[in-house]
């Protein structure tokens, strides 16, 4: 599957218009990261299951859409679904990550019911050699809860920007759905994601 090149966000937003989805994955040559998610997009759309456009940005040479987005740091994936923006994913996810973004906005669509829950927005800051992480992950796993992970030891840029957010540098730490949580503090991760302990 290719990729087609966009160099501005007048274009970015032309293309988001004209396709059903669109994942624009801002990029910098010569990053392992940006490989890795590049990697993972080809992967999961190559089937042609879903109808899919992908572009790419690369940014050295596109300047406007950073900003319009929120995003400092690179690779990022920018998803929108029929003209609407949906959401900026950070870091390099796996291919079922990104199917499987689709099938919650596709079920989010078909029915749009204010009393059914939100799914909740959770990121892992975490390094490989963390045992706490690795309990925070088990846990989040365990329980069938859907996060994303970013390996600071790995991204200066996110352990900077988990830096501002929280005032810590140890890991792990928690967002959920904005919320900064720094260590494994279990009692507060179950409260805000609703997971009930079972005795």
């Amino acid at each position: 599957m290719e990729f087609i090149a966009v160099n501005n966000l007048r274009e970015l937003k032309n293309l988001a218009g004209k396709e059903d989805v669109v994942f624009a994955m801002l990029y910098k040559n010569n990053s392992d990261a940006s490989t890795c998610t590049r990697k993972a997009l080809e992967d999961a759309f190559t089937d042609g299951s879903q109808k899919v456009c992908l572009a790419e940005i690369d940014v050295e040479k596109t300047r406007d859409i950073h900003g319009a987005f929120g995003i400092e740091s690179v690779p990022a994936v920018i998803f929108f679904r029929n003209g609407d923006f949906v959401n900026v994913v950070r870091g390099c996810m796996n291919q079922h990550y990104y199917k499987a973004l689709i099938e919650e906005s596709m079920a989010g669509q078909k029915s749009r019911d204010k009393n059914q829950p939100k799914i909740p927005q959770v990121t892992v800051y975490s390094t490989p050699s963390c045992t706490w992480c690795t309990r925070l992950k088990d846990h989040l796993n365990r329980n069938n809860i859907r996060y994303r992970e970013i390996n600071v030891a790995a991204d200066p840029a996110q352990a900077e920007e988990m830096k501002r957010r929280s005032g810590q540098l140890g890991v792990p730490q928690t967002d959920i759905d904005g919320q900064m949580i720094v260590g494994f503090d279990q009692a507060r991760i179950d409260k805000l994601l609703g997971i009930v302990a079972i005795n």
